[in-house]
């Protein structure tokens, strides 16, 4: 059965001059369901350590704690039928505030899937920028290969490229020695 989700990205700001920040969660609402889910990332995010300076890092680390706290506390508005609609809370927690945490306009979507198997996914994509797009049947073929090759103790096998004046090529699996050695 198909769901409508609801859902926002969770942004980390330390500095509204600059304007920058980090995805660090999401938070989904199950309109059908009228029940809330949110994933964070951990308390040391090396993102952040990489994005910002140290002060934001500390900084960060002592709002998710807090963030996680707000987060179950409208979680548990929801799930104990409070006298708001789902809709109504998930606006008010969503609301822009003066704050280093973010969220962004809300989005919708639809899935088959149960409210937390999207929460995972989205984290997965907009938080971890984990890449869902199958890849090429080629490109899994070649990796198949050089899994193969690797596993024989032939690791010498690598992308090649001949730079010929008449006719440039390149070969996923290649070796150059005294000849070119490819597969393809």
């Amino acid at each position: 059965m198909s769901h409508i989700y609801r859902y926002s990205i969770i942004r980390f700001r330390p500095s509204a001059d600059t304007g920058e920040f980090a995805n660090i969660g999401i938070v989904v609402l199950d309109l059908d369901a009228q029940r809330i889910a949110y994933k964070l990332a951990p308390k040391r995010f090396t993102r952040i350590n990489g994005f910002f300076d140290k002060e934001a890092y500390k900084a960060y680390q002592a709002i998710t704690a807090n963030l996680h706290d707000e987060l179950g506390r409208f979680a548990g508005l929801i799930a104990t039928g409070w006298d708001l609609a789902a809709t109504e809370i998930f606006a008010e927690l969503i609301a822009p505030r003066e704050s280093s945490i973010l969220f962004s306009a809300p989005r919708i979507m639809q899935a088959d899937d149960w409210v937390e198997d999207v929460t995972t996914r989205l984290f997965d994509r907009l938080v971890k920028r984990e890449q869902t797009t199958p890849t090429h049947p080629e490109q899994q073929l070649t990796q198949g290969i050089r899994n193969a090759l690797r596993r024989n103790g032939l690791r010498q096998f690598k992308n090649l490229a001949v730079d010929d004046d008449v006719i440039p090529v390149r070969f996923p699996l290649g070796i150059q020695r005294s000849t070119i050695r490819a597969i393809q």
